[in-house]
């Protein structure tokens, strides 16, 4: 199917149809993309946060510095 034929459909407001093998050729967007590293990153950063808190609550309540309020 061409570009033009695509933009006429969309300027009469027609609706495009497409066939069956048409609609097999179409291939969606990449597996793995820039967002899905960036959510990944940022849960693994998230649970080592996590961990560092954990730590360093852990080695304060066993030498006795704890902040007193």
């Amino acid at each position: 199917m061409d570009i033009q034929d695509h933009l006429n459909v969309v300027r009469k407001g027609g609706k495009m149809k497409l066939k069956n093998n048409e609609l097999k050729m179409i291939k969606a967007g990449a597996g793995i993309t820039a967002s899905f590293i960036n959510a990944i990153v940022s849960g693994i950063n998230s649970f080592l946060d996590i961990g560092r808190y954990l730590g360093s609550s852990i080695r304060r309540m066993t030498s006795k510095n704890n902040c007193k309020f």
